[in-house]
């Protein structure tokens, strides 16, 4: 059996990004706030609905030591520092079967209206020629 690893680099993440985290035996969503510290929210799982300030430590994959701090990956262990409270605390997942990533993209929409507006109420005729030189 195929054992096909799926990973999402830090370095390809962007604020507002959400990573889904299935897991042998639950989902988790991080909320990237800041790819480069690799810190966001994490809840799900065995945080149910509650969110916490999180940042990604690392994954595991077995019993020899693997781990990784620059991406998500699937076939591993993922091990988050969260903040409860006032306290620290550490979480770590079941191996990871799969990964989802959502990228938000009302930004984009929010930049692409106002230019869909202008170029509705522009056309040629109301263009200024610019002579060449």
């Amino acid at each position: 059996m195929l054992n096909y690893e799926q990973k999402i680099p830090f370095r390809n993440l962007k604020s507002t990004d959400q990573v889904i985290i299935n897991t042998q035996n639950h989902e988790y969503q991080f909320e990237i706030l800041n790819p480069a510290t690799r810190s966001g929210i994490l809840s799900g799982g065995r945080l149910g609905d509650s969110r916490h300030r999180a940042i990604f430590l690392f994954t595991s994959q077995g019993t020899e030591v693997r781990v990784s701090s620059n991406s998500i990956r699937t076939n591993a262990k993922a091990i988050f520092l969260l903040e409860l409270n006032d306290d620290l605390a550490h979480l770590c997942t079941s191996p990871i079967k799969t990964l989802q990533l959502k990228r938000d993209t009302s930004l984009w929409q929010s930049l692409l209206t106002p230019l869909e507006n202008l170029a509705k109420h522009t056309s040629s005729s109301n263009l200024e020629a610019i002579p060449a030189k």
